[in-house]
């Protein structure tokens, strides 16, 4: 929440599709990677981590989370937002 982080101090986190698609079959698997950012007036951090995988299969979608964080309805309005 914005009212811990200390002053001078910038957060920023977001989802993002990341990486080479990789098909197999019919299927196309797409990673989904939370990238968070933290920096200061000194130096800063930057860490990536797995969520999800996004598999289109015959003009399907589907997503299967490797975590309980990513609100699969949002991926959704983040993809047609995209087009």
């Amino acid at each position: 929440p914005p009212e811990r982080i200390p002053k001078g101090k910038v957060m920023h986190e977001n989802t993002v599709i990341i990486g080479q698609a990789c098909s197999v079959d019919q299927r196309t698997f797409y990673p989904i990677i939370r990238n968070a950012s933290t920096t200061t007036e000194i130096g800063g951090v930057f860490s990536s981590e797995p969520v999800g995988i996004l598999i289109e299969e015959n003009d399907a979608w589907f997503f299967v989370p490797l975590d309980g964080s990513v609100d699969p309805s949002v991926l959704l309005k983040e993809m047609e937002s995209d087009e």
